[in-house]
């Protein structure tokens, strides 16, 4: 009797904790839908609704994070977030989509390498901007034509 009481109250924990994520990322997107909280007037996102739209848990892998890089102006690729110590990094699809990333625990992104890698393997985050103009490389198909950065 004590362990289906057990098994049971596990099961409403389980379901209580579900339905609070639910609720939370609705409310997420509600908010993101009417410009308001985190999403305020210092964001990202303007006219890139898909900016920061992130998976459940992102703040709690890379904690608080700032919502100020945006595509415009940019080529398309891929491209480091400076602001958030490059833990979260941004695929840029001109003219007005901008899709966002995080690194897993312990790494960052690196522009020169196009992926997250731990941060004693990487450029120092405060260096990876220089390496944006690397996103030019893409759809380039003679490597005779590759923009190649020390």
């Amino acid at each position: 009797m004590e362990v289906i009481l057990i098994l049971a109250l596990a099961v409403m924990v389980v379901q209580v904790t579900a339905q609070r994520r639910r609720n939370s990322a609705a409310s997420r997107a509600q908010q993101r839908q009417r410009g308001d909280g985190a999403a305020g007037a210092g964001s990202g996102r303007g006219k890139y609704p898909l900016a920061y739209v992130m998976a459940d848990g992102a703040d709690t892998v890379v904690g608080p994070y700032q919502e100020v890089f945006t595509c415009d102006g940019r080529d398309y690729g891929y491209y480091a977030d400076l602001a958030n110590q490059c833990q979260i990094y941004h695929i840029c699809v001109p003219p007005n989509q901008q899709y966002t990333f995080f690194c897993n625990n312990g790494t960052i992104f690196d522009q020169k390498l196009f992926t997250c890698v731990r941060e004693e393997d990487s450029v120092p985050c405060g260096s990876q901007e220089k390496y944006y103009a690397l996103n030019q490389n893409f759809g380039i198909q003679d490597v005779n034509q590759l923009l190649v950065l020390e």
